[in-house]
């Protein structure tokens, strides 16, 4: 199944399929107003790509989280942040901005998860274990990427070299109609992505 397939509301879902626990929650949206001081300890070195599209199209390249969650209101575009194995401070201001669940924020951070699908309120969580053959060592590596996709971002949060995702990126941004579908677009493109990539 092709990235270019057109995405639909359940696809994503339905890829999942048996080996996927899903299941629904209801939480309350926490407080966007996250403190400066967390926001200045964030470490740059796990944000893989952070990026702002509109219409399908990367329009900014925000310089800060803040100017991100900034730009993705005033531009009602789709913000897209790409993180690497960040630690539970480094996470906390993306968190608090879109609101996400506790439960779900840590089983990002702290991997070691089965593949599954969760749905908090508005924000959908998915688990996806990726694999990878080495070569060199003649084994599997297994990796880990967590997303979270809400109604104008999409957070992914990757553990381990198996969990790769900028050709997923570069695929989407040069197919801007897919992109334009959304949230849901993407996340569609990394779970097509992870199963074309398996060993």
């Amino acid at each position: 199944m092709g990235v270019g397939a057109k995405a639909n509301p359940g696809a994503a879902e339905r890829m999942l399929s048996t080996e996927t626990t899903m299941v629904s929650h209801r939480a309350p949206r926490l407080s966007s107003n996250s403190p400066a001081a967390t926001r200045a300890a964030y470490d740059w070195s796990v944000i893989v790509d952070n990026a702002i599209y509109v219409g399908g199209r990367r329009v900014a390249e925000p310089s800060s989280l803040q100017e991100t969650y900034e730009a993705c209101r005033e531009q009602r575009g789709l913000a897209w942040i790409g993180l690497y194995e960040p630690i539970e401070e480094e996470f906390s201001s993306v968190a608090q901005e879109f609101g996400l669940h506790p439960l779900a924020v840590e089983d990002a951070v702290e991997a070691h998860q089965r593949p599954k699908l969760e749905r908090y309120d508005g924000t959908l969580f998915v688990v996806l274990r990726p694999a990878r053959y080495v070569d060199e060592t003649e084994t599997v590596e297994f990796g880990e990427v967590h997303v979270f996709v809400g109604e104008d971002f999409v957070v992914t949060v990757r553990h381990g070299e198996a969990s790769e995702l900028g050709e997923v990126r570069k695929r989407l941004e040069g197919d801007p109609r897919l992109l334009r579908l959304g949230p849901e677009a993407i996340l569609y493109a990394v779970m097509d992505h992870r199963v074309e990539a398996a060993p």
